[in-house]
């Protein structure tokens, strides 16, 4: 496998009997049962430095980081990442391995609310109820189409043929034939997001104060990974592989995204 930058490669291995047998009392970290470690409260490295403890005691070498609500370092600000360079130190000394969720609460897709504080125009997407025009026998509808109209589309009420009307500069300009009842209907898209549990919620409640982003759209993407996945590895990318071993998608432990 072709080695991609950023990201660490894991190959297959097959280990024989007596090499299972000999780790399988006291495996490695690598291969150690998994633990959420909520950070909800202030978090702070006396706090990190016990919990990992604690976890190590218990014979657990890994832990996935779910973050929470903290009113001192709330999820992805500076003091957010302070602590994830703590954690990591704190793990990296005890030979201990990390996994982080890929946002603050779930589902994953709305960067801790920055997707409706700072980029509202990059949230969900739905279409709308379309709006019918009715086109009498031989009339022109013409319609200037604002951004949010996705497309305008003829259809003949007795027979159901229809016929997509293409907009020049803006404007969709159709005569309707001599016969047959015809209504031309205008598709639409408007903002709309499923609830959230974010974790920066001023509540706590899950609901839609923070949108989930367009993940259709290309830009909210690169916004997303910017604030997430690329901020993860402006703090702590050299460990990336090592101590930090991915992101996961909230919820969702069977996805990951090894780093």
């Amino acid at each position: 496998m072709a080695a991609i930058p950023g990201f660490a490669v894991y190959q297959l291995t097959d280990p024989t009997v007596a090499e299972l047998a000999e780790r399988f009392a006291r495996p490695p970290a690598l291969y150690s049962s998994q633990v959420t470690w909520g950070w909800s409260g202030v978090i702070t490295r006396e706090v990190i430095a016990r919990d990992l403890d604690k976890l190590q005691a218990m014979n657990l070498q890994q832990a996935w980081v779910e973050p929470g609500r903290n009113p001192e370092a709330p999820y992805l600000s500076a003091a957010y990442f302070e602590n994830v360079k703590i954690a990591v130190e704190e793990a990296k000394k005890r030979g201990m391995h990390l996994w982080f969720d890929d946002d603050g609460g779930y589902p994953s897709g709305f960067a801790g609310g920055k997707i409706s504080t700072e980029r509202p125009e990059l949230a969900m997407k739905a279409l709308a109820e379309p709006e019918q025009v009715a086109v009498a026998p031989g009339e022109t509808f013409a319609r200037t189409l604002d951004d949010k109209t996705i497309c305008a589309v003829a259809t003949n009420l007795d027979t159901g043929a229809t016929q997509l009307l293409e907009p020049k500069a803006g404007q969709v300009s159709w005569t309707a034939p001599a016969t047959g009842r015809w209504a031309v209907a205008l598709a639409k898209w408007k903002f709309r997001s499923g609830v959230t549990r974010s974790s920066n919620n001023k509540s706590g409640a899950k609901d839609g104060e923070h949108a989930l982003m367009d993940y259709l759209s290309p830009e909210a993407n690169r916004a997303f990974a910017e604030w997430t996945f690329e901020a993860y590895a402006k703090a702590v990318g050299a460990e990336f592989g090592k101590t930090f071993l991915g992101l996961r998608l909230p919820r969702f432990s069977g996805h990951r995204h090894p780093c």
